[in-house]
């Protein structure tokens, strides 16, 4: 078991890099409310991503699209299962994954958000 703490500036390529070859990532809430990890590491692998309350139209399902957690005590144990669990762990990140790339891209937020105004405006 390797484990990698990614506390290294980088570039984005590197960032994202990292991601694809890790087997999971953690995601804690970071400094704001919410943060881009939270979507960009399910892009990339299993997300084992702190539940935040974040009200979304098509959020992320636990143990559908992501893993999510609300205390830290859950987390070791969410990691010791997943990373012996070769097909959870890659049917959890699939289904993720595709619902990201639905539902959670630049181009099919802002097609919602056309689709709103049509509505509203005609």
């Amino acid at each position: 078991l390797a484990l990698r703490l990614h506390h290294v500036r980088t570039d984005w390529r590197g960032y994202m890099l990292a991601l694809r070859q890790s087997r999971l990532a953690v995601c804690p809430r970071g400094f704001g409310w919410d943060t881009v990890r939270r979507w960009e590491a399910p892009s990339c692998t299993l997300g084992i991503i702190q539940a935040l309350g974040i009200r979304d139209e098509h959020p992320l399902i636990n143990g559908e699209h992501a893993l999510l957690w609300d205390d830290p005590e859950q987390v070791s144990g969410l990691v010791r299962r997943y990373l012996d669990d070769d097909a959870g762990r890659e049917r959890i990140f699939r289904q993720g994954q595709a619902h990201l790339f639905r539902w959670h891209t630049n181009k099919a937020r802002a097609e919602r958000l056309l689709a709103v105004v049509a509505e509203v405006y005609g």
